[in-house]
């Protein structure tokens, strides 16, 4: 294994030979920097206290525009803290979260997670089922899913993941999911439109032997290997999303499940706590073998956000679109910075 992905294999066992508490403190990062984020940027960074772990947006990790109001990097700040305080309670700690509710200069923390030692202890029987053993097995996938229903559990199980102050909708019928997909190819032949868009998309495309920590290889498109070196050539030159739109479109109608999280407001604690919704359901998908892929264009693009809230007769502003499914092929885990280069004292 590459040193760009050796953080994917991190031991719950090395836990256990840690003294002090700054180390087990710092050792909860490791899991945080498996988060999804968009671009495969990884926008965060940790700040190690007595008794708390402080998260921070690092801007020189931004998407200035793919994301200009760094909303999606606010998203991926919650996805981290929420596998930070699931590792932290699958240990026994107590956790207790405050987000700062406006938009921050970039010396603050976006949120402090506070941890203190607690009474409780996973049993051995569910150390196999806690969610934080499906971090490290968590992956978007992209690719085409099982033409299978979904039994109807899971909509009950992902509407518990999501927080005060947020709303949940669920399509599956056929004829409105037509319409997402859609809507969904015309938001990301929009966004290519944009030769600024495609160059920043261009520098994140790795082929698929990069030692690079940041960025996605090609593969998580589908591509393979000798074409992977052109891919960010011709994302650079060519509107990729438009030569490949019919491909992309049976792809994505494979889809059994489209779901959009909304927020009653759209502050900067809002974002956070989708990211915290999104990855507490991406860990309960992992547990159930369904995995998830989310689609940014048609909420970055204003033009068609107005389109999919009406869609899913959804309330509230919408603020994170995906699709899931059971994979017809399993994905590559993408590299990562590790914990140490993202944490100080």
């Amino acid at each position: 294994m590459t040193d760009n992905f050796t953080v994917w294999d991190v031991k719950f066992t090395q836990f256990n030979s840690l003294k002090s508490r700054e180390e087990k403190l710092k050792f909860f990062v490791n899991f945080a920097v498996l988060s999804p984020s968009s671009h495969n940027s990884q926008p965060w960074k940790f700040t190690v206290r007595d008794n708390s772990i402080e998260v921070s947006f690092d801007k020189s990790r931004s998407l200035p525009v793919g994301d200009p109001e760094n909303r999606l990097a606010y998203v991926s700040i919650g996805c981290c803290i929420q596998n930070l305080i699931c590792v932290a309670e699958y240990y026994g700690y107590k956790t207790q979260l405050v987000i700062t509710n406006n938009r921050l200069s970039s010396r603050d923390p976006v949120a402090v997670v506070k941890i203190t030692p607690g009474t409780n202890k996973v049993s051995r029987k569910k150390d196999r089922t806690h969610l934080a053993t499906f971090i490290s097995k968590r992956a978007t996938n992209r690719g085409k899913y099982k033409a299978e229903a979904l039994p109807r559990a899971i909509g009950s199980m992902l509407k518990k993941a999501v927080g005060v102050g947020l709303g949940i909708y669920f399509i599956s019928d056929k004829e409105k999911k037509a319409k997402v997909v859609d809507l969904a190819i015309s938001a990301g032949i929009d966004a290519m439109e944009n030769k600024a868009f495609r160059e920043e998309l261009a520098r994140h495309v790795k082929p698929n032997i990069t030692s690079s920590k940041t960025g996605m290889p090609a593969y998580g498109m589908g591509i393979p290997t000798p074409i992977s070196f052109l891919a960010p050539t011709m994302i650079r030159l060519f509107n990729m999303n438009k030569a490949q739109s019919e491909k992309d479109s049976k792809t994505i109608m494979t889809t059994p499940l489209f779901v959009l999280i909304t927020s009653e407001k759209n502050k900067t604690s809002d974002w956070v706590k989708v990211g915290l919704a999104y990855q507490e359901i991406g860990l309960r998908l992992t547990r159930e073998n369904f995995v998830s892929h989310p689609m940014a264009g048609p909420i970055q693009l204003s033009s068609y956000r107005d389109e999919i809230k009406k869609i899913f007769s959804a309330k509230g502003y919408p603020q994170f679109f995906f699709r899931v499914g059971r994979p017809v092929n399993p994905v590559k885990h993408s590299p990562r910075i590790p914990a140490e280069e993202v944490t100080v004292n």
